[in-house]
């Protein structure tokens, strides 16, 4: 007789699906890249996952659910990460030289220390991010949305509004509220 699921089962089943996908992911991005391409309709879900100082380079982690995870001083360089969902997440210190992240979001997200260097931001939301001593350099930051984000120097500022990014507490607010 089958059972209906219940909330507690679900979160059960959902913790159980992230251990299973950060296991796979720490063991080898050459597996894990070939599982994903091999499942392309099953969604990486890493949220909360303990993921601090992986070697998690060229991982395909397009639209990954990576909220809350810690990914302290994690080796992302050349991570996929387009339309990741990053908000909350512990990057702080963490490699995302040369990484995609066109179109995550990384509001909330703890980005001091990071290295985004020639990494692609196009298009991704920063708001509210913590950005002390983030390096930007070469990053491509066109449509990238800033606001209130805690640590952004003026030069900071500067510089990336030089490239493209877009800095508006009130775009930020409304967006919200919306």
């Amino acid at each position: 007789m089958n059972q209906p699921i219940t909330w507690e089962l679900a979160k059960q089943l959902a913790i159980q699906t992230t251990a299973e996908q950060v296991a796979r992911l720490r063991y080898s991005i050459t597996a894990w890249n070939q599982w994903r391409a091999t499942n392309p309709n099953t969604s990486a879900e890493l949220m909360g996952a303990n993921l601090s100082e992986a070697d998690l380079r060229g991982a395909d982690l397009r639209e990954a659910d990576l909220r809350n995870a810690d990914l302290k001083r994690a080796n992302l360089n050349g991570a996929d990460l387009r339309g990741a969902d990053l908000r909350l997440a512990n990057l702080n210190g963490a490699d995302l030289r040369d990484a995609d992240l066109r179109g995550a979001d990384l509001s909330l997200a703890d980005l001091s220390l990071a290295s985004l260097a020639a990494a692609n931001l196009i298009g991704a939301d920063l708001g509210e991010a913590i950005l002390t001593e983030t390096d930007w350099r070469t990053a491509k930051v066109e449509q990238t949305l800033f606001c209130d984000n805690l640590g952004l120097t003026e030069q900071d500022r500067d510089y990336l509004s030089a490239k493209g990014a877009l800095f508006s507490n009130n775009l930020c607010t409304m967006i919200a509220s919306e």
